[in-house]
């Protein structure tokens, strides 16, 4: 059993576009050791680009898993 086994990555995100973007290249680059854990992006609801880019990142790497919070109030 690996530490992978037991570890996840959990990002907390709103709003926050760019600065993901530039999370996501280092944590899923080629020489980073954590590339190959299940990492899962929590979206508090952003109004940018946030889904878009998880949605690029997502399609090369399966481990990648997004889920966006809803407003209870519509907005």
């Amino acid at each position: 059993m690996s530490i992978k086994d037991d570890l996840q990555i959990v990002l907390i995100t709103y709003n926050r576009a760019i600065l993901l973007t530039r999370t996501l290249e280092t944590i899923l680059g080629n020489d980073s050791p954590v590339r190959d854990f299940d990492i899962t992006i929590l979206d508090n609801n952003s109004t940018d680009e946030t889904c878009d880019i998880v949605e690029k990142f997502a399609r090369q790497h399966q481990n990648l898993k997004y889920e966006k919070k809803l407003s209870q109030f519509g907005c």
